[in-house]
């Protein structure tokens, strides 16, 4: 089972924990509209993610069939954010204003955090809410700013992309270049001591 698979039912499990936790201690029933195996399968299900390609489709040509939700705290959110994006932390999740604003918005909803985790949970959990217009980017806030705003193409690594630069082969000195070589202080040779023969007798 590779990372991905196993880090999506790990967030599918957490995600349920973590309802269930919140549920109790509210006075408002949640019922869910989808089971915890048809939530399985809706993570394999490419449809429900959003591409890297397809975010930056989003972003840069501001496309008004999508709303970027940005479930961080608000401190985070305050400090920086994207332009143009809501923001819904996601602790405050089950609030009546949270709810509301995904049942009455008209657009596709990208969920997005700081990582996967938040992002998974937030997603599993208006999916099995019964909120289908909801699809999650799992790169985060990060991606966005640093690849497809800065155009920082060398600061962020994903899956599957390979360094520019082989950094090890960089390193291994090259035929023929001068290579620095520290003058080490001569050391003394050892010199064994003979054994002195005992002298005198009985």
């Amino acid at each position: 089972m590779n990372a991905k698979k196993r880090l999506a039912i790990g967030s599918v499990l957490f995600g349920v924990i973590l309802i269930a936790a919140v549920a109790l201690t509210r006075d408002r029933d949640y019922t869910f509209q989808v089971s915890d195996k048809e939530t399985l399968g809706a993570i394999t299900d490419k449809s429900n993610f959003i591409s890297e390609a397809e975010m930056r489709d989003i972003v840069l040509n501001n496309t008004d069939n999508y709303i970027l939700v940005d479930v961080r705290n608000p401190h985070e959110y305050t400090k920086d954010h994207i332009k143009g994006s809501v923001n819904m932390p996601a602790r405050n999740l089950l609030s009546e204003e949270s709810l509301e604003f995904f049942g009455n918005t008209d657009k596709t909803c990208i969920i997005y955090c700081a990582g996967a985790v938040n992002t998974n949970q937030v997603w599993m959990t208006l999916y099995q809410l019964g909120y289908k217009d909801i699809r999650a980017f799992i790169p985060g806030h990060t991606y966005i700013k640093e690849k497809i705003l800065n155009n920082n193409r060398d600061n962020l690594l994903l899956d599957g992309e390979k360094p520019r630069y082989d950094y090890a082969k960089e390193a291994t000195p090259k035929e023929g270049s001068a290579t620095v070589v520290k003058n080490e202080p001569k050391r003394q040779p050892i010199v064994k001591r003979k054994k002195k023969m005992v002298e005198g007798g009985c």
